[in-house]
This record gives structure tokens, sequence and C-alpha cells, in this order.
């Protein structure tokens, strides 16, 4: 078990040493609040939150695709023993309360956006 700690431990060291690289291998860095990806001013509460939802999206979509390959590395690993099964289990049941969660906020946003673009704003599109 020791050893499974710490392979687990040296692959997120891993990947938290290889994030500068992805992170900075594009020639420029844009800033998330001025321009979008588009290089459209973010000036209204619907382009923020469609901004913030993409955002939320780069960010944890990894995080719940690494966590489901986590769970399925827990069932392969225990071998019948049910404490490890059990564990495999909750991380399963966890990972996907987080990708709810996550689908649920982008509902939501969507329809924060809709509203306020029915209310008047200027903005006439909430495609997140």
């Amino acid at each position: 078990m020791k050893k499974l700690s710490h392979v687990i431990r040296l692959m997120l060291v891993a990947a938290a040493a290889s994030l500068p690289v992805i992170l900075f291998a594009a020639d420029t860095f844009d800033n998330p609040v001025g321009l979008n990806a588009n290089g459209v001013a973010i000036d209204t509460v619907p382009k923020f939150l469609i901004a913030l939802v993409q955002g939320a999206l780069v960010l944890l979509t990894p995080l719940i695709v690494v966590f489901f390959v986590y769970a399925g590395f827990l069932f392969v690993t225990a071998q019948g023993n049910e404490a490890k099964l059990e564990k495999a289990k909750r991380t399963v049941f966890w990972s996907v309360i987080g990708a709810l969660l996550i689908v649920g906020a982008i509902v939501l946003s969507a329809a924060i956006c809709h509203t306020i673009v029915q209310l008047g704003s200027t903005t006439n599109s909430c495609i997140i």
C-alpha cells in the first residue's frame, strides 16, 4: 500500500512539474478577465459568466478524469479485498458527484446568462 501511495504522489509531482510547460506553450498569454479566447472584450455580466464557466471547465474536467482513472486503478488493485473495494466505490461515487456539480454549474450559469439577456443586456448570446 505504501508503494502505491508513493507512486501516486510521484505521478502528482510529475504532473505539477509539467504544468508550467503546458501553460506557457503558447506564444502569448491572454488575460482571461480582459479578453476571451476569441479576442472579444469581457465587458458585460453574461460574457463574464461565459468566461468563468469556460475557465472552470478547462481546470476541472481533467481533474474529474484523473479521479475516475484513480478509482479504476483502485478497483484493479483491490483484488477482492472488501475494504479496498469500498474505497474504490466511494471514489467513484464522489467523482460522479463532482462531475454532476460541474454540469449543474454550467446549467445554472446558462440559466442566469439567458435571464440577463432577456432582461435587456446588450449581449445577445450565452454560448458556453
